[in-house]
């Protein structure tokens, strides 16, 4: 005779979590304004309440997936403004992160920029370094003195289409 087993949706998620603290997870991504997600519309209450329940899972690391793509930026930048045309930058999403990362003990990755040009289109490989070289240059020297800012990760990808292959 076969058994039936009634598993709740409470157990499931206990197993989760246990899981979850055994794997020890520390980072997490940021996915900020960029593109069409919910947290397009956060203010500083809604990223401090995320930042909170982060810590309070045992999340110590933060990587801002990208710090803008194509015309959009998250934080003011003469350098994307002038080499990318990007659209006027009202909120300062690096310095809410920094600031919410130093409040709650997080080290801080900041995630480079993407043209969304890809150099095989309208940007050459060399033009898209340089804007990339350019534009960190600029994040150090407006956060890099931050005691969370801990380093980078590079977004910009080429991928074997971008050649023409």
């Amino acid at each position: 005779m076969k058994q039936k087993f009634a598993i709740s949706t409470a157990y499931i998620l206990g197993v989760v979590i246990k899981s979850l603290i055994a794997m020890k997870i520390s980072g997490t991504f940021l996915d900020e304004i960029t593109h069409d997600i919910p947290a397009n519309n956060w203010g500083r209450q809604e990223w401090a309440a995320d930042f909170q329940v982060m810590k309070s899972i045992g999340i110590d690391t933060v990587i801002m997936i990208r710090a803008g793509v194509g015309r959009i930026a998250v934080c003011p930048s003469q350098v994307l403004s002038a080499q990318a045309d990007i659209f006027p930058v009202y909120d300062d999403l690096v310095e809410l992160f920094l600031d919410l990362a130093e409040v709650n003990q997080m080290a801080f990755f900041f995630g480079t920029y993407d043209s969304a040009t890809r150099p095989s289109r309208s940007r050459l490989l060399d033009e898209e370094v340089q804007l990339g070289k350019d534009f960190i240059d600029e994040v150090w020297q407006n956060y890099g003195h931050r005691t969370a800012f801990k380093g980078w990760y590079l977004t910009f990808e080429l991928g074997k289409m971008e050649n023409g292959e």
